[in-house]
């Protein structure tokens, strides 16, 4: 500690001796200040001062030392002591020391003063620094000991060896023992005959491994009943690392288990309900969580139990649905209502909510029956809504998963059979036809998707001309045969950037709206060509640049539309038919599709001379023109290794055969735990994860998390039969990972490995 002064209490009768003990005081670093009495009253007063150090001579005419000393000792203990003398003899000096003096300093020897002094200072704060520490140490004990004397549970402290040295006041309270000094406080006894071995056991572990283990057991109180424990331990260690202490806790968890019984003999019978039983504490809180309230709502128990029955719900509405419940779960309520699913998607439900009471009368929680009417629901739409495009749409969505996959493994092995056959063989010409039907499969479910607008958005340059082509057949079959289609396609190629999934679905809702505007028949002409947007001619002032367009012309010989309505024809849900007979976002999506693309929509119709959509793109450079002719080059091969993932036992064998072909080695699993049991037994490298993006239990994106935990970096290619929606949803639609659509061949998943491998996407 810095000293800045030193105040000093000279006792001295000589004035000469005393300005001589000054004046080696004088050599301290700190500032001096120096008091100077030679008699009794005159040392008690300055006693009272406070002064620092004491310097006393051992003769006096009116005191000695001896006497000051216990003067000294009596009303400032903790103020040093020394004796400066001219003839101190050693019995003296040892019997001043003895009596408490802290040193004694020959006046010959005065240069000594100083360190003395100095010493004695220094002697002095430490013992008040260690005074203040045993007193800090006093009252932090205290504060524990009230601490866990105020706690419901045992609290309790052993040595190292697991020996106890306290125990609180509920620990003695509970089993009668008192926790006395000697009084040898053991835990042991009190423990159930049954429950004693396997405690023993426990504790014995955690002294030898230092790794604290919570343990159950039945603990005796002093009544003679057994009560189910929770014992807890903490161990504290000291500065060195070293254990020095262990802290611990008994919590008595009787009457929770017994509840847990109750619920678990109650969940054992309502295990077999087929409708959803949930039921909240009134914080709402979930408590219970069924097998039905898994099948419905697609959250497991183990995923809810705990949590806030509100947190299952989209953000944006959470607030909104728990002022309802609030409103609903005053006593009993029932009805029907649209409820979410975990993966998004909405279930109608018929629910009964009521309060239930504890046998006290005091509200417990709340009881929450669902029942799925979503079917009962979705006919009911039907006849009040019915929307054939979106019917289709999801019948579509619904397939396409399944179909892809189907269509994976019949193309696959046809193009596999085709390779080895001899140009001349007889059987090439079937499975030709068998191979072009599955293309044309392919082709298919594409429009389906497009129809359905659950197509994945993929721009890419491509010809107007050979979109409407190929929309011709569905067209047809969709329009009926009373209305006759035509299409007039510019002679040259019309070059154009954007989706051709998206571009099917424009010319599908344009073509369906020009149905409905011929109820008894007409002519629908789908034509193309190339323009020049002049500056100005737009629907919308500067909504397009002047410059080369591809123009998409779709004209009926319809009602034609009243002035009245052209000014909302692309808001979104805005229409014109019945009730049960459109959904208003047919042009609203024309709209968005082709303003995404760069482009703009012009529209001209007069009533009773029908309508005529101009839908202009701009026109784009045509791809660059491969050269070489014949067949396709096969991929080239490879030797890494690649994990396989796929849950389609058919589909992982054909991919599994295109790549081993390829001179790739192949590890396969069915999913995606399976596929981690692989990676751990595998000890060589893995090059590529080509995993399935949909599979129970852990989806593609999962599995990549997962792998990537152990082989960081690792390159993943997705694959999947999935829709956009569901792809999106899986979280795999990233920069950094690559994916393939299925259906594809061998050699185009071959193709695709070996882009990811060399650093393509």
């Amino acid at each position: 500690m810095l000293r800045t002064t030193v105040r000093a209490l000279i006792v001295e009768d000589d004035p000469a001796d005393a300005a001589l003990v000054r004046h080696h005081l004088a050599r301290l670093s700190a500032r001096l200040e120096v008091s100077l009495v030679a008699d009794e009253p005159s040392f008690v007063t300055a006693l009272g001062t406070e002064p620092d150090v004491v310097l006393c001579d051992w003769n006096l005419p009116q005191f000695d030392a001896v006497r000051a000393l216990a003067l000294t000792r009596a009303l400032a203990p903790e103020v040093p002591f020394i004796i400066v003398s001219g003839a101190i003899g050693e019995e003296s000096a040892v019997r001043a020391i003895k009596l408490g003096a802290t040193d004694y300093v020959l006046k010959d020897r005065l240069w000594r003063l100083g360190q003395s002094v100095d010493q004695a200072l220094v002697q002095r704060d430490l013992r008040a620094a260690e005074c203040r520490a045993r007193e800090t140490l006093r009252a932090s004990e205290e504060r524990y000991r009230a601490l866990a004397d105020s706690v419901p549970q045992i609290v309790w402290t052993a040595r190292p060896d697991g020996i106890i040295e306290y125990v609180n006041r509920r620990g003695t309270e509970y089993t009668g023992q008192p926790n006395e000094p000697g009084c040898g406080w053991c835990c042991e006894r009190f423990v159930h005959p049954d429950d004693r071995p396997r405690v023993k056991a426990v504790w014995a572990d955690v002294i030898r491994t230092g790794v604290p283990v919570d343990v159950e057991f039945r603990l005796r109180r002093a009544d003679g009943q057994y009560r189910w424990h929770t014992a807890r331990q903490a161990g504290v260690r000291a500065p060195s690392g070293a254990l020095a202490q262990w802290v611990g806790t008994c919590t008595d968890v009787h009457d929770q288990r017994l509840a847990d019984e109750h619920l678990a003999r109650a969940a054992h019978i309502l295990a077999g309900v087929r409708d959803s039983v949930v039921v909240t504490d009134l914080s709402g809180v979930v408590t219970y969580w069924n097998d039905g309230a898994t099948r419905l709502f697609g959250w497991t128990a183990a995923e809810m139990i705990g949590r806030p029955y509100l947190d299952r719900f989209p953000e944006p509405v959470r607030a909104e649905v728990g002022r309802q419940i609030r409103e609903r779960t005053g006593s009993e309520w029932s009805g029907e209502y649209e409820d979410w699913r975990k993966d998004g998607s909405r279930v109608w439900v018929n629910a009964r909510v009521r309060r239930f009471d504890r046998p006290e009368g005091a509200a417990a929680g709340v009881l929450k029956l669902s029942h799925d009417i979503t079917e009962r629901k979705r006919l009911e739409a039907q006849f009040m809504q019915a929307q054939k495009m979106e019917a289709v749409g999801q019948l579509a969505g619904g397939v396409a998963h399944d179909f892809n996959n189907l269509l994976t493994v019949i193309n696959g092995y046809v193009g596999m059979l085709l390779a080895d056959r001899r140009p001349d063989d007889p059987d090439r010409a079937a499975l030709a036809a068998v191979r072009d039907a599955g293309d044309r499969a392919a082709a298919l479910t594409s429009q389906l998707l497009a129809f359905s607008r659950k197509a994945i958005v993929a721009p890419r340059v491509l010809n107007l001309n050979d979109v409407v082509a190929q929309s011709d057949k569905l067209l047809r079959r969709l329009l009926g045969e009373d209305i006759l289609i035509s299409t007039d396609p510019t002679p040259t190629a019309c070059w154009i950037e954007a989706d051709p999934n998206q571009i099917d679905q424009v010319i599908l809702n344009l073509a369906v709206n020009a149905r409905d505007a011929m109820p008894t028949g007409g002519r629908l002409t789908v034509a193309t060509r190339c323009t020049v947007l002049p500056a100005g001619d737009a629907a919308e002032p500067g909504a397009c640049p002047s410059g080369r367009y591809v123009e998409l012309a779709v004209r009926d010989t319809g009602c034609g539309i009243p002035d009245d309505i052209k000014s909302r024809l692309f808001d979104p849900f805005f229409t014109t038919k019945g009730p049960g007979k459109g959904t208003g976002l047919g042009l609203a999506v024309v709209h968005g599709v082709v303003k995404q693309a760069g482009g703009l929509v012009l529209v001209e119709s007069a009533v009773g001379a029908g309508t005529t959509f101009r839908l202009l793109f701009p026109e784009t450079a045509a791809p660059a023109v491969k050269t070489g002719s014949g067949p396709v080059p096969p991929a080239r091969r490879g030797t890494e290794t690649v994990l396989l993932v796929e849950d389609e036992e058919a589909v992982r064998r054909i991919c599994r055969i295109g790549l081993e072909s390829q001179g790739y080695v192949v590890l396969a699993a069915g999913s995606g735990r399976d596929a981690i049991e692989v990676l751990r037994g595998h000890h060589g490298p893995i090059d590529l994860v080509v995993t399935d993006v949909v599979m129970p239990e852990m989806s593609g994106r999962e599995l990549a998390e997962a792998v990537r935990k152990v082989k960081p970096g690792v390159r993943v290619l997705y694959m999947s039969g999935y829709t956009d929606d569901a792809i999106v949803r899986h979280g795999v639609r990233e920069a950094q990972d690559a994916f393939l659509q299925k259906p594809f061949s061998p050699l185009g998943l071959a193709r695709k490995v070996r882009a990811v491998l060399d650093g393509a996407s």
